[in-house]
């Protein structure tokens, strides 16, 4: 079950700018850490399905993992599986990816961009966050963003929606910033989380929120869904599975769908 996160995180990171297999673990500081599931996802594919693309490997796998992590959470998400995406020769070198950073405030229109998703669907999207969390050694903040990161439930929208979030400084040798934590608790939610949430800005060299405690912010134009989200699971994983498709699927060129 520890595994699911990250086959769902590699099938984001390899999407991010075209799925097409292509991660750099090497040279790329927002894949730190996912050296062992690129290699896990290359081992799958020469063990039982060389004639696919890794980009179709990593797209299988993220897809399976979120739908087995619903299925923990007692729900259904459903993605339909295409093949046919194309890797690109990186002998020839890895693209340069600029992977969004958990203190970027433009999540929302980001992901609309990137994916062509709507607003909700890009907010569902972030609910992945459910799984798995963050840890010092690969991004430089540590914590989880729901006390169960082994499903996909949606405890990431009832955290947000319902805590006593206070910022607090991150200061190591991999980041040096602000997030969002609650008092006595390992939760944690970053600016590219509690942005969809709440109007702030974030300024001085540790992109420190203008407002510090909740109180003080005022409700952003996207938080009615993560209201709707941390009042209905079904409805977070009905938005899900388009979103995630979307991902993985991009326009769909090529592509043949096979379950």
């Amino acid at each position: 079950m520890t595994f699911l996160p990250r086959l769902v995180q590699i099938s984001f990171h390899d999407c991010v700018g075209g799925c097409d297999g292509c991660v750099d673990t090497e040279g790329n500081p927002g894949n730190r850490g996912l050296k062992s599931t690129v290699d896990f996802a290359r081992k799958f594919k020469n063990d039982y399905a060389p004639q696919l693309s890794l980009a179709d490997i990593f797209a299988l796998l993220g897809t399976e993992s979120l739908k087995q992590a619903a299925r923990f959470a007692n729900g259904t998400v459903d993605i339909p599986y295409s093949i046919g995406r194309r890797d690109c020769n990186s002998a020839q070198g890895f693209p340069n990816r600029h992977l969004p950073h958990g203190t970027i405030l433009n999540t929302i229109p980001l992901l609309q961009d990137e994916f062509g998703l709507t607003a909700r669907e890009a907010v569902a999207l972030m609910g992945c966050h459910s799984l798995g969390g963050a840890h010092t050694s690969r991004s430089g903040f540590a914590g989880t963003w729901d006390g169960h990161p082994g499903r996909l439930d949606n405890g990431f929208f009832l955290n947000m929606a319902s805590g006593d979030w206070v910022a607090k400084p991150f200061r190591n040798r991999f980041v040096n910033s602000t997030a969002w934590t609650r008092p006595d608790s390992n939760f944690l939610m970053l600016h590219a989380d509690m942005s969809m949430l709440k109007n702030y800005d974030v300024s001085g060299p540790f992109d420190e929120p203008s407002c510090t405690t909740m109180d003080e912010c005022t409700d952003a134009p996207s938080a009615h869904i993560i209201f709707d989200f941390a009042r209905n699971q079904k409805e977070f994983h009905d938005e899900l599975g388009p979103a995630f498709r979307k991902m993985v699927d991009g326009n769909g060129a090529g592509l043949t769908l096979v379950a």
